[in-house]
């Protein structure tokens, strides 16, 4: 179910970012100016919490990494983040030495009671990429996927997705890394699973919305609100009433109109798709 909102929102968020790199890094090399323009203009030091789906999840990014300002998208019922290195995002020194991947957090409305999706749904919504490794337990199902090829040259079609359940939301992450990299293997299933674990921590602690017990005075913790006809915060989030994997379904590569190349940009800062992140992370 979060299995193909992951593919779609991040997957055409993560191309998009790195598009942007690959046109304003062509010698290779991070431009670390800040984005703005102005030489008195505040530095962003990075944005290192964000509230999706209305707050019912919580995004907290690990030390040495940032949530991109520029594809963070959040609505009444969904959202999407994308984080990478705040010396990536930024242009200033983090102080952190941590590894050049790019995470992603997509959520969408779960319209039913339906626990997260086991591998081989996740496998089905996931069309021709190939299952390396399956693993389910704990409220959590991750699988390691490989691509037929990498979102740009430089990364690794190897990488890491998960999908839960959280707070009437159904949420999918995903990691990228570097071709070769260490996050394609071990690594990213540790940073994927403790990645987990603290939207676990960080988001409110509300009970499920499941059925009362027989007998039991039905009482609503946390009701989920039918989506929106139209959302502009999420309107790219598929709708998992009609696909409940949108989460992961694979959509159009970088720079068609599914692309996140398209999304506006506040005034002052330079746009960065996706593509131009991994490109400046990877190469």
């Amino acid at each position: 179910m979060a299995a193909a909102m992951i593919d779609g929102k991040a997957k055409s968020a993560l191309r998009a970012v790195v598009a942007g790199v690959l046109l304003m890094s062509l010698s290779g090399c991070l431009s670390l100016s800040g984005f703005g323009g102005e030489e008195d203009e505040a530095p962003d030091l990075g944005l290192h919490r964000a509230e999706l789906a209305g707050g019912d999840v919580v995004v907290v990014a690990p030390q040495g990494y940032c949530i991109q300002r520029e594809t963070l998208r959040s609505g009444a019922t969904g959202g999407f983040a994308l984080l990478a290195s705040c010396e990536t995002l930024t242009g200033y020194i983090s102080g952190y030495d941590v590894e050049p991947v790019v995470m992603t957090i997509a959520a969408v409305p779960r319209h039913s009671e339906a626990p997260e999706p086991d591998a081989e749904e996740i496998a089905a919504a996931l069309g021709d990429r190939k299952l390396l490794r399956r693993i389910h337990g704990d409220g959590l199902t991750i699988v390691q996927v490989e691509a037929p090829e990498g979102l740009t040259p430089e990364d690794d079609p190897r990488h890491w997705r998960a999908m839960m359940v959280l707070n009437g939301k159904m949420v999918g992450l995903a990691v990228y890394g570097p071709k070769g990299s260490a996050v394609t293997g071990e690594k990213g299933l540790t940073m994927l699973s403790w990645q987990a674990e603290q939207l676990r921590e960080e988001s409110p602690q509300m009970q499920p919305v499941y059925g009362p017990p027989a007998g039991a005075v039905p009482v609503i913790a946390a009701a989920v609100e039918p989506l929106p006809a139209v959302d502009p915060a999420i309107d790219a989030v598929p709708d998992p009433a009609a696909d409940p994997l949108a989460a992961i379904r694979p959509v159009a590569r970088p720079g068609t109109s599914d692309g996140m190349e398209d999304e506006t940009t506040p005034p002052g800062r330079k746009r960065r798709g996706v593509k131009k992140i991994f490109a400046d992370l990877f190469s």
